[in-house]
């Protein structure tokens, strides 16, 4: 993230190191013209580049803007979404959501005599067990 924020012209000279190669008495001055990982003030200059970006830029974005705003700490992007389907293993949770949730939520019952592996973003979940397994494809050498 630090590297998609490039430096003015005038701060970049204030990133600047040297190298040297291990048999040669040469140095080399190199000057950074992005954010480097580990600078202290990276992280802040991050935040604040991508909040200027969203507010110079947002108009007609405003949730993404929000989003921006609200959810995300340097590149931690934390949000959530309303579910449209659920499923459980015990019977009052299923009870308590076929309560609680609008209609267009579908509530994935156990019932006897059905499967009771549901697979769930390609992990496949034992609601009688509660494991969580995942099908490996052979390795052919």
């Amino acid at each position: 993230m630090f590297s998609r924020v490039r430096l003015q012209e005038q701060d970049a000279r204030y990133h600047r190191f040297l190298l040297k190669e291990k048999n040669s008495k040469v140095i080399d001055t190199y000057q950074m013209n992005r954010l480097a990982f580990g600078d202290t003030s990276s992280p802040c200059e991050v935040i604040y580049a991508t909040r200027r970006t969203a507010k110079d830029h947002g108009q007609g974005q405003e949730d993404a803007v929000k989003a921006i705003n609200e959810n995300l700490y340097v590149d931690d992007y934390l949000d959530s979404a309303e579910t449209k389907k659920w499923t459980s293993n015990i019977p009052e949770v299923v009870s308590e959501l076929r309560q609680e949730t609008k209609p267009d939520v579908d509530i994935v019952t156990n019932l006897v005599g059905h499967e009771p592996e549901k697979k769930i973003l390609g992990v496949k979940w034992n609601t009688e067990t509660d494991e969580l397994t995942f099908a490996v494809a052979p390795v052919e050498e």
